[in-house]
């Protein structure tokens, strides 16, 4: 059994297969954003919910600590993070916008 076939039995209850198959499945990307590692070697992380230890997929460490691990595994927070993305609203348009395009940057003298 290699060092990492135990890490990941001990760390989250699968096996260097399983994580392999996992990312197979996956076609060897990141669930997320879809990228592969540039190293086909190195090794992606595994994502688990922290109070259940649900395993849930294979993520790069760009989506795994700073999308996920940022939002503190908070569903509603990353709905909301869709919704602001997709809005069509531009603050360009607004009236307080216009009136703010026609007003000239004050400049401080010395």
């Amino acid at each position: 059994m290699s060092s990492r076939d135990t890490y990941l039995r001990k760390k989250y209850g699968i096996t260097q297969k399983t994580y392999l198959f996992m990312l197979d499945s996956q076609n060897g990307a990141c669930f997320i954003c879809r990228l592969r590692p540039k190293n086909a070697a190195k090794w992606m992380a595994v994502d688990h919910n922290h109070k259940t230890g649900q395993v849930r997929g294979i993520l790069c460490w760009r989506c795994n600590h700073k999308f996920l691990g940022r939002y503190r595994e908070d569903p509603e927070m990353h709905e909301r993070a869709v919704e602001y993305l997709r809005s069509p609203y531009d603050w360009r348009n607004h009236p307080t916008a216009k009136k703010a395009s026609r007003v000239a940057p004050s400049r401080k003298t010395t």
